[in-house]
């Protein structure tokens, strides 16, 4: 199968780089990664020939539209995070009117958390999950030992002060260049999961209640892992959501220094359920490609008992 990836971003995630490696990673499949500023929409489907396409539903231009109207062997899905109703309906009905072939759209929300309402395309939950490629990439970052990190992509101002009055030693972090002024440091995607590390407790806070990518990578590469949404009206849904979605009883969502949380046990679930490898054998799974989903059960299995 030869799969081409837009090269779009959803809240500082690396999901089409780690789609792209874990297609690449098995023996007749083809995945590319595709810069839009560096090659026009028709360039690119022509030179690549690919049999799907992955983008966000909001980088979508006319010139794809066109292209994918008029070639009717490449299937297409579309990831909608973020997007209003209005956007989803918009995005259905254009697929509908240009025969466009898509199987489903995917949101990274969780299904407890999503509010869209599926139209004639189909809508699934592809959650986001700790990349595990990440430990491949060659990046270096200075080891140190801080008691609390917290990574946000909003600025916390006042909002956390009885969270940070609990450690004497912190660092705010962000990968939103827009925080420069208000966070420690702007951190990259690439090379954060080394920094978890660094810290006793990671704290991942975010403005709306949704699970980003670091919140996984955290568990799996740091020590103490907690949430903590923006407001505190939505802490009681953010645990009833967590303890489904990891499938434990033990309350991640932070409330006091002290913690019983057995982290290895969760970090294992990670591994087990909750990896980019789980989200592209879901992916595959849904386009019934057995041989994409049976390498990616295999790789799971090898990643869980290393």
């Amino acid at each position: 199968m030869k799969v081409l990836l837009q090269n779009y971003t959803t809240v500082n995630s690396t999901e089409p780089l780690y789609i792209t490696e874990a297609v690449n990673s098995i023996d007749g499949c083809d995945a590319g990664l595709w810069n839009m500023n560096q090659a026009s929409a028709f360039d690119m489907f022509d030179t690549f020939q690919p049999e799907l396409f992955i983008a966000h539903a909001g980088a979508l231009t006319a010139d794809i539209v066109k292209y994918l109207s008029s070639n009717k062997r490449i299937e297409c899905i579309f990831n909608i995070t973020g997007s209003q109703q209005e956007n989803l309906d918009a995005l259905d009905t254009l697929i509908q009117n240009n025969g466009i072939r898509s199987p489903f759209f995917f949101t990274n929300q969780p299904d407890e958390l999503n509010s869209l309402l599926e139209r004639k395309t189909k809508l699934i939950s592809i959650m986001h999950g700790a990349d595990s490629f990440l430990a491949q990439q060659p990046v270096n970052v200075e080891s140190y030992d801080v008691e609390l990190g917290v990574f946000t992509n909003y600025d916390i101002k006042d909002r956390l002060n009885d969270v940070l009055s609990d450690y004497e030693s912190y660092h705010l972090l962000s990968s939103d260049g827009n925080l420069a002024d208000v966070v420690d440091s702007v951190v990259q995607p690439i090379g954060i999961h080394k920094l978890y590390r660094n810290y006793k407790t990671s704290l991942i806070t975010n403005e709306s209640l949704y699970f980003p990518q670091s919140f996984f990578d955290s568990l799996l590469y740091g020590n103490s892992t907690y949430f903590k949404p923006k407001y505190s009206s939505q802490d009681s849904k953010a645990r009833e959501v967590i303890n489904s979605i990891l499938d434990t009883d033990q309350n991640l969502v932070y409330n006091k220094k002290e913690s019983n949380v057995d982290f290895d046990s969760l970090k294992k679930t990670v591994l087990q359920k909750h990896t980019c490898l789980s989200r592209v054998k879901r992916m595959f799974s849904k386009l019934k490609c057995s041989k994409i989903e049976t390498a990616m059960t295999k790789m799971i299995e090898e990643t869980t008992n290393d």
